[in-house]
């Protein structure tokens, strides 16, 4: 009986905890520092932005403006069955190059924190690992949001 309730609680428990073991993380490709070197002047001029965000229409990725430069664009990849793939990235709107990236995994079980869209939903002993919970959450976490901190910050810099 109770593998017909609970047979997916162990293959998603150990797929999380591989990803977030293994490939949860952040990359900084450029710091703030080479960036204001490489455009001088720039980072003074920016403020703000005050634009809504921007999403696809399936709603898996959506953009939001940092400053009239930068852009944080979030995405959301279903990997397998409760399994999702979370992946941020902050973004030169010039070039389109990527300054720093965050991967993150969690199970995508709504049932007690959203609507319920299937009876799948109440799977509540899946919702366990929101994210890749952990003291190392926080510091992935924290360093992506610091960095978005600082570029908001530019222009406020005199």
């Amino acid at each position: 009986m109770y593998n017909l309730l609970f047979w997916d609680l162990i293959p998603v428990y150990v797929g999380h905890k591989y990803l977030c073991e293994n490939e949860a993380k952040v990359k900084i490709y450029k710091t703030l520092e080479q960036w204001k070197k490489e455009n001088p002047g720039v980072a003074e001029t920016l403020r703000p932005s005050q634009e809504k965000a921007l999403y696809s229409k399936d709603k898996r990725v959506s953009d939001y403006y940092i400053n009239q430069r930068f852009v944080t664009e979030y995405e959301k990849t279903k990997i397998w069955y409760f399994l999702r793939k979370q992946t941020q990235k902050i973004i030169d709107r010039k070039n389109g190059e990527v300054l720093a990236k965050l991967i993150d995994f969690d199970t995508d079980v709504m049932g007690i924190s959203g609507p319920v869209r299937s009876l799948t939903d109440l799977k509540f002993w899946l919702n366990y690992g929101a994210s890749c919970e952990s003291e190392q959450r926080h510091v992935r976490h924290g360093k992506i949001n610091r960095f978005t901190y600082e570029i908001r910050q530019f222009g406020s810099e005199k």
